[in-house]
């Protein structure tokens, strides 16, 4: 079979004959119909999953390390134990790898649901704790009448660390007991994290009832509060609940950590373990529990088996060795 050449450069194409211009587009319109089709076939989710987890294991950052316990004695011998250092790690590669089986007492019917890590910055996981949010968001929202959409933003800096990150939650919090916040009754606050090439990047989404902000004096008291001369904020009122996306997002979006290198997504998940990223404060704090008890109430009842029944049984399978 004839090869024929094809260069990204318009005009090398277009000096071809007419019949190999057609070819190459015809061969180029079924590449794309063909990841297309592959891409369909397996969720934008795993496909983040499986990069990040790809690049993580190319580090070779082993989940269980040999220690030596020296012997006390010269009768006895050096023990040799294995610790755990990154379960977390363990827990983001099994993600999707277990199943839990559910199994109707009365005809036998199975159903069969995959078991997630739960991780906060999983592609396959984060957007059940979103939707967990923005429910509660939601309604909280409906209360109000004057909702105001904060961001809060501060330069770009290389090294990403949990003491980094500790510091950006504590200007935040103090940020609230100054002035410029005086009006606001409550509301909550989310942290995301960027990396787009040039350092990392924190900023933060805030929905606050308040009667007003000003923009121009929240510049200069965050950036006073960060050890800038300003910074580059936003306060706009809002007259939808269209906003509370916003305020739910994830702390770092699947396709943005894909993207980056092995050793920025070590840095990233080792640098966010254990750290809190949603933060409501006010009367959205002091509603919490009657938020929970309409949720709770408004939530359709669970569906029952196709029979009828409603008495299950659950057992657990690891898809890898079956």
């Amino acid at each position: 079979m004839t090869t024929i050449p094809v260069s990204k450069s318009k005009g090398f194409i277009s000096k071809l004959p007419f019949s190999v211009q057609q070819e190459i587009k015809r061969r180029r319109a079924e590449k794309l119909f063909r990841e297309r089709q592959q891409k369909q076939l397996i969720p934008s989710a795993d496909i983040f999953h499986n990069s990040i987890a790809g690049k993580l294991a190319s580090l070779g950052v082993s989940a269980w390390e040999k220690t030596v316990v020296p012997a006390t004695s010269l009768l006895d011998d050096d023990v040799v134990t294995w610790r755990h250092i990154h379960p977390w790690l363990d827990n983001f590669m099994e993600c999707g790898h277990h199943e839990i089986f559910r199994c109707c007492k009365c005809c036998g019917e199975r159903q069969t649901f995959k078991i997630g890590c739960s991780l906060k910055w999983c592609p396959r996981c984060s957007w059940k704790i979103s939707k967990r949010r923005e429910e509660k968001i939601r309604v909280w929202a409906k209360r109000i009448r004057n909702p105001i959409h904060v961001v809060l933003t501060q330069k770009n800096f290389p090294v990403l660390t949990r003491r980094k990150l500790k510091e950006h939650i504590g200007n935040l919090q103090a940020i609230r007991r100054t002035k410029v916040f005086s009006s606001v009754a409550g509301g909550c606050t989310t942290v995301e994290i960027t990396n787009i090439g040039n350092g990392w990047h924190l900023h933060s989404h805030w929905l606050v009832d308040a009667k007003t902000i000003d923009s121009s004096q929240l510049a200069i008291a965050w950036g006073k509060q960060v050890g800038q001369e300003f910074a580059i904020v936003k306060a706009k009122p809002l007259a939808s609940s269209e906003y509370v996306s916003e305020i739910c997002k994830y702390v770092a979006k699947g396709n943005e950590i894909a993207a980056w290198t092995a050793e920025q997504i070590f840095e990233f998940a080792t640098a966010i373990r254990g750290r809190r990223f949603f933060f409501s404060f006010g009367n959205l704090t002091k509603m919490a529990k009657e938020i929970r008890e309409q949720i709770e109430f408004e939530k359709p009842e669970k569906k029952p088996c196709d029979c009828g029944a409603s008495d299950f049984k659950f057992s657990i399978q690891d898809k890898r060795y079956e």
